[in-house]
């Protein structure tokens, strides 16, 4: 179903980079070493990309419209 978000896997890698970051010793920025998280938001900063550049969004299954948290 997924896969793990590591700097070092190179679909991630190359995603990184066309954010504005870079992997060093596999590591976001030389620093974070998962690659996709809630918060650290000193990471997701990139000033040379408008906010509706930077969402990310897929939908979990087609089936799913809605979902109601309590």
């Amino acid at each position: 179903m997924s896969f793990d978000h590591k700097p070092a896997n190179e679909i991630e890698a190359k995603r990184i980079v066309a954010a504005g970051g870079w992997v060093e010793f596999n590591r976001v920025n030389g620093n974070l070493a998962l690659s996709r998280a809630l918060g650290d938001f000193a990471f997701k900063k990139n000033e040379q990309k408008t906010a509706e550049e930077q969402i990310v969004t897929d939908q979990i299954a087609p089936s799913i419209r809605k979902y109601l948290a309590e």
